[in-house]
Formats: structure tokens, C-alpha cells, sequence
């Protein structure tokens, strides 16, 4: 049986120089290192990525794959960035986004200045519209090349670079992402219109991007240029799992959020999306069935036909007559798009259809009713005893054409024969109306003794 070893393992001092011949590092090693390695090692204390570090063994300039075996004295020589050009700039984003470690390495080695962005005003002809190395790598989801990108010393604050968290939320490059988080990436930083990581994640249904997002403390209210919010997209999207994530991350329920050209709350975001777990959840907090700052939850789900919404919102005793700001009321908002189910359910809704509150109310539908041409719509009104003589209020009318998108009035749009036809059909039905209750009259006066 051999004896153990007793031999003394010999250290490897390497003496490292700077040109002004200043020591650099005085190093004492257990094992052969590459020069690649010696580089790593050296950047900390220099401030300089290993790209821009040449070692020189007396006048021998030595390559990364060469090994240090034993004790000896090295020089560092450090290089400045080659002159910046769109070209070289183009190039490095392309094999970043190719996934190319090769060309990548080689590039980064003249050295090339790895935060370089494409000029502004540039036609950008690059990978997802890429202005940096570290975009285009983000959004590909390469983490062995944002690896590299991080060893040149990318700054992931830097402009352009800033937006690599986006690039990658966009593609749902999950792995990209929490590199870059872990590099502290600003999880609030947007693109040009406002949007963020956590927007791009909810958008795209990525449940884990959206936690890993919120994990690093992204701000669950921020909105994008058109003041749309996350839960607001998870709503739209009717994604209840991202939806209760950011109402559980302190999404503020009050926080204003727009939907077409109203400002409305989370309650209305639910409302519009028929997302009834959220209505259940916001209703049980601090939240009231008819809150609103323009309109009400009621009248959003009754403009966008979400019946189980409507129902709901309804069982909650929601104020069927409250009104949106020069909007109308959620009947209004029915009889104008057409939801005869949900404007049946809302009539139903009503104590008595004769009441004072039926008589103020139901006029106003009546009216929009006929102008956006539903003639359904018209018959249901009119069968609910909708006094026809009490339409007279335009402004509700005029709100709403905005909120469908028309920018000239509805006269112009309208065949004049179908306007015609409608208001024909109303003046038949009031003349109906008007000779029955004449003939209830006369033979209630004949049978008078």
C-alpha cells in the first residue's frame, strides 16, 4: 500500500504589474489558472471588464487559454473602447440575439463599449427592434450571452439598456428576466409609451413573470401613457389568478384607471370584465357597490353586455338610476348598445314601471335606443309603457357617440329612411296606446248608469 503523499504542494505567486509598473495584485495560488481567470480576477480591482485587459509575460503577449503554471511576473496592459459606429453597434445586437457566443466574445474583445445604443434617429433594422446588445439578448431569452454582456460590465440602467427588462417581458423570456432582476434591473423602467415589465407580463397571461416582477417590488399601480393600469388588462383579459396576485401585491382598489374615455375604478375594471371573484373580493373590502368617479360599475357592465356582471351588481342592490357623468344611467348604457337581456333584467329591476322613478328614467333610453337604431330595443321600452312625449335631454346621447367612437353626429351616419321608419313606429305605437285608453274610456262611460 503507497504512503500518503507528504509533499509540500507549491504555491504559484503571480506578481501582476501595471505599465506605470505599479503592483497590481499579489496573488498566491493553489492551482494552475487561465489567463482568462487571471482577467476575471483582476477586474474588480481595476474597474475594467477582462475585455479591455491585455497580460504581457515579458514582451509575450499571452492569450486567455493560456495557463499560469508557476510563480511569475505579469503585466496588465489596459485598452480603451474602439471608436463607436452604428455598424459596430448593429453587429454586436445581431449576434446577441443569434445567441452567437463566438462573435460575441470576439466583439467584445477589440474591446467594444457593450452599453452602446443606436443613435437616436436611426432606423432601427434589428432583432424585436433592438437598440442595445442587452436588449436584443433580453428578449431572446440568450443567458449565456447576457452572461458575457454582464462580464463586459453592461449597465442595466443605462439608457436603452433600461428597457431590456421590457424586451424580455414582451417575449415572455422568463429566465432573461430574473437575470436581469438579479443584476437590479429597474422593474418600474417602461418603454416610450409608458408601458412596464409587470404590463407586458399580465398582458401576456405569464403568471410567473407577473409574481417574479412584483416579487422585486414593481409598483402594481403604474399605468401606460392611456392610463391603463395591470389589474385593468388582467380584468380585461377576465384572468382572475393575475387579477387576485395584484389585488393581493396592494393593487389600489381606489386608484383611478381609464376605460374608454371615463376614469373609473378597480370595482369598474371587474364590472367591464365580468369578473365576478374580483367584484366579491372588492366589495368585501372598503369598496361600495356604487362608488364611482364617472360612472358606476352597474353602467359599465351594462355597456359592455356582461349580463352575470349586470346580475350580480344588481343582487347587491347597485343604484340602477345613479348617473355617469353626461353619460346617462346603465340603462341608458343598455338600450344605446343594444343589451336587450341585460336592459329586460334592469327593467325587471325597477319597483314598479309606472313609478315616479320609471317615469324620469325610462324616457332618456328611449331616445338612445332610437338613435343608435335598435328598433328591439325601441319595441322592449315601449312595452315597458316608456312615456315617449318625456325624451327631450340631448347630453347623454352625445357623451355616449364619443364613447362608441364616433367623432360627427349620428344624423350622419344614420340612412335617413331608417330614422324615418323609427320615429314612424314610435308615433304608430303612442297612437295605439292613445286609442285603446280612448276606448277603455268610452265603455267605462257607457256602462255608467
Amino acid at each position: 500500500m503507497k504512503r500518503p503523499s507528504t509533499q509540500k504542494i507549491e504555491t504559484i505567486q503571480v506578481h501582476v504589474y501595471s505599465t506605470a509598473g505599479n503592483l497590481v495584485a499579489d496573488l498566491h495560488l493553489d492551482e494552475a489558472i487561465t489567463v482568462r481567470q487571471l482577467k476575471t480576477r483582476l477586474a474588480p480591482d481595476l474597474g475594467v471588464c477582462r475585455f479591455r485587459q491585455k497580460i504581457l509575460q515579458d514582451t509575450r503577449l499571452l492569450e486567455d487559454q493560456d495557463r499560469i503554471r508557476k510563480s511569475s511576473r505579469l503585466q496588465v496592459v489596459l485598452l480603451n473602447y474602439i471608436p463607436t459606429s452604428t455598424e459596430n453597434i448593429r453587429q454586436l445586437i445581431d449576434a446577441s440575439f443569434e445567441d452567437s457566443e463566438s462573435e460575441v466574445e470576439e466583439l467584445l474583445c477589440k474591446p467594444q463599449d457593450v452599453n452602446a445604443s443606436m443613435p437616436g434617429g436611426t432606423k432601427v433594422n434589428t432583432a424585436n427592434g433592438a437598440i442595445t446588445a442587452l436588449q436584443a439578448a433580453a428578449s431572446a431569452d440568450n443567458t449565456n450571452i447576457l452572461e458575457l454582456l454582464f462580464q463586459a460590465h453592461a449597465d442595466v440602467n443605462r439608457h436603452g439598456n433600461d428597457r431590456a427588462l421590457w424586451h424580455a417581458a414582451t417575449q415572455d423570456a422568463q429566465e432573461a428576466a430574473r437575470m436581469l432582476l438579479q443584476h437590479r434591473a429597474d422593474p418600474d423602467a417602461t418603454d416610450l409609451r409608458g408601458r412596464s415589465a409587470l404590463l407586458e407580463a399580465v398582458a401576456g397571461g405569464n403568471h410567473t413573470l407577473t409574481q417574479m416582477v412584483l416579487e422585486a417590488r414593481a409598483d402594481p399601480n403604474q399605468c401606460n401613457v392611456q392610463g391603463r393600469t395591470p389589474f385593468s388588462v388582467a380584468c380585461h383579459n377576465n384572468d382572475e389568478e393575475i387579477a387576485s396576485t395584484l389585488l393581493l401585491a396592494r393593487s389600489d382598489v381606489h386608484e383611478p384607471r381609464n376605460e374608454y374615455d371615463y376614469q373609473t375604478t378597480a370595482l369598474c375594471a371587474c364590472a367591464s370584465a365580468n369578473y365576478i371573484s374580483g367584484l366579491k373580493l372588492l366589495l368585501s373590502s372598503s369598496v361600495h357597490v356604487d362608488s364611482q368617479l364617472e360612472a358606476t360599475a352597474l353602467w359599465h357592465a351594462a355597456w359592455h353586455g356582461r349580463t352575470e356582471a349586470v346580475e350580480f351588481l344588481l343582487e347587491q342592490k347597485a343604484d340602477i338610476g345613479k348617473h355617469a357623468l353626461h353619460g346617462g344611467t346603465a340603462l341608458c348604457a343598455a338600450a344605446f348598445k343594444g343589451h336587450d337581456s341585460i336592459l329586460h333584467k334592469l327593467l325587471s329591476n325597477l319597483c314598479e314601471l309606472q313609478s315616479e322613478a320609471a317615469v324620469r328614467l325610462l324616457p332618456e333610453p328611449l331616445q338612445l335606443a332610437m338613435w343608435s337604431d335598435n328598433p328591439h330595443t325601441v319595441k322592449l321600452l315601449l312595452d315597458a309603457r316608456t312615456n315617449a312625449s318625456g325624451v327631450r335631454s340631448n347630453a347623454s346621447r352625445k357623451r355616449i357617440h364619443q364613447l362608441d367612437g364616433y367623432p360627427w353626429a349620428l344624423e350622419m351616419l344614420m340612412p335617413a329612411l331608417e330614422t324615418l321608419r323609427l320615429y314612424q313606429y314610435l308615433h304608430e305605437r303612442q297612437a295605439q296606446t292613445q286609442a285603446a285608453t280612448a276606448s277603455r274610456d268610452l265603455s267605462e262611460q257607457q256602462q255608467e248608469p
